[in-house]
């Protein structure tokens, strides 16, 4: 799906981030071709990650969502990529009300 999360194994830290890169073209990931041209760096707080699901099933949706990825591929713009993501948060909050 041209998109890779990275992430640590478990919670650490003091505060959480986040990171977004969107490369002109894509690169191959892993040894099996998989090609990614966006990437998304995540950390957690060790505490206070009360949102983590949330966020986690609101990326789950917009990564799976072919049409977001090409349209965020093809904007590079960050006020897609906020648009996109709550598209995609309200898209998730549905499924589990």
């Amino acid at each position: 799906n041209r998109v890779a999360i990275m992430h640590p194994v478990e919670t650490f830290g003091t505060s959480s981030f986040g990171a977004l890169a969107l490369l002109d073209e894509p690169v191959a990931w892993d040894k099996t071709g998989n090609m990614v041209q966006v990437a998304f760096l995540i950390s957690f707080a060790a505490t206070g990650s009360e949102k983590l699901n949330g966020l986690l099933g609101t990326m789950s949706e917009l990564c799976t969502s072919v049409e977001a990825v090409d349209r965020l591929i093809g904007s590079q713009d960050w006020d897609t990529f906020a648009e996109l993501l709550e598209a995609a948060q309200a898209r998730f909050e549905a499924t589990v009300l």
